[in-house]
C-alpha cells in the first residue's frame, strides 16, 4: 500500500466514532429540550405530528387500562 494512502485510512478510522455518535445524536436520541423528539424530526417540522400521536396513544392506553378503576375507592388495609 502506498504511504500516501495509509494516513488517510488512519484518519477515517479516527473519525468513525465521532460520525456514528453524531448520527446517533441527530437521528435516534430523544432530546428533552425539544420535547423528547430527535433534532432531525424537529428540523423536519414533525413535532406537532409526533406529539399528537403520543397523545392519542396515551388516551387509548388510559381508556383501556383504567376504565372504571379508581385507586382512591379502595382503602389501604395493610398495617405498616
Amino acid at each position: 500500500m502506498p504511504r500516501s494512502v495509509l494516513p488517510q485510512l488512519e484518519m477515517e478510522k479516527a473519525f468513525f466514532p465521532l460520525d456514528s455518535g453524531a448520527n446517533h445524536y441527530k437521528h435516534i436520541r430523544l432530546n428533552s429540550a425539544l420535547g423528547y423528539i430527535t433534532p432531525k424530526d424537529m428540523l423536519a417540522l414533525h413535532q406537532q405530528e409526533i406529539q399528537a400521536d403520543r397523545d392519542r396513544e396515551l388516551q387509548a392506553f388510559n381508556t383501556t387500562v383504567f376504565v372504571g378503576a379508581n385507586p382512591m375507592d379502595e382503602p389501604i388495609t395493610e398495617d405498616y
